[in-house]
């Protein structure tokens, strides 16, 4: 059974709020508008928290830092800029994207992950 760590609350939390919101919109029904702002709000927090992630750890290089803290951050200000309703996608398919791979690469080594990951081998 995997463990729910602190930084996946928040973006479960707001997953689910911006998927129950989502169709609120649709159906024009009320407090939509509150569901989707609330749901972007927590995946806003997900994604400080991964910004500090990424600054505190010791085994990326400055370069991979400032290329995913720029990607985290221009994606969503551009996408929320430009269009209205994408950023609650863009946040979801940006931390789901952080989540299966780009964590990897700043926490662990190979043999860490192996080791947390398959330890029954």
């Amino acid at each position: 059974m995997k463990k729910i760590l602190p930084l996946h609350v928040p973006f479960y939390i707001g997953l689910s709020i911006l998927l129950i919101g989502i169709p609120f919109r649709i159906q024009h029904w009320p407090y939509a508008h509150h569901l989707l702002w609330f749901g972007l709000i927590c995946e806003t927090i997900f994604l400080i928290m991964v910004l500090i992630e990424i600054f505190l750890s010791k085994k990326a290089s400055v370069f991979m830092k400032i290329c995913w803290s720029a990607f985290l951050i221009a994606i969503p200000v551009a996408c929320y800029t430009l269009f209205e309703g994408i950023p609650a996608i863009v946040l979801i398919v940006l931390s789901i994207l952080y989540m299966r791979t780009g964590r990897n690469r700043f926490l662990y080594r190979k043999r860490d992950f192996l080791k947390n990951h398959f330890d029954s081998i």
